[in-house]
């Protein structure tokens, strides 16, 4: 989708027709991604948000919150849209009251090049075999504020901080 500031993504229902079904892109900020259903997205690498900036981006104060995420790969993804480290930076993003029911393979949250999230709190996150609730891939993400997650996985580890799953 590119820059996009101020706006309100609601009521929605994405399927598999898209890559990301909201994509925030290289300095979005102040969005809010609130009361939509996603499903179907199980392409590698693909899900129902990311939001990405580059090395010189922010993006600030946007809000993922009660979502239903039902048989994507990924849920939301946070970080570097090169994905080679040179991330932006990132404050005041919440990510609170989702549902995620991930495919296998997948990861409800994942946060990348070792970004910060303020709030993340009162989501559920099931993961199919082989996902994760919370993936950190670099292994020193922030998290403010992370309280009253659920989180239930199929096989393997809750939470990975540092790998490459």
């Amino acid at each position: 989708m590119g820059n996009i500031d101020s706006s309100v993504f609601e009521y929605n229902k994405y399927d598999s027709n898209m890559a990301w079904a909201i994509n925030l892109d290289d300095d979005s900020d102040g969005n809010v991604i609130r009361y939509n259903y996603s499903t179907g997205h199980t392409t590698a690498g693909k899900g129902f948000a990311a939001i990405w900036t580059d090395s010189t981006g922010t993006c600030d104060n946007n809000i993922v919150h009660h979502n239903v995420i039902n048989g994507d790969l990924n849920g939301i993804a946070i970080g570097d849209d090169w994905g080679d480290g040179s991330n932006g930076t990132f404050t005041g993003i919440e990510i609170y009251n989702n549902i995620y029911y991930g495919a296998a393979g997948g990861n409800g949250v994942a946060i990348y090049d070792d970004e910060t999230v303020d709030v993340m709190r009162n989501n559920i996150l099931y993961a199919g075999a082989g996902g994760l609730g919370l993936y950190d891939d670099g292994g020193s993400a922030t998290l403010t504020t992370n309280t009253n997650n659920l989180y239930y996985i199929a096989s393997g580890n809750v939470v990975l901080f540092g790998g490459s799953g």
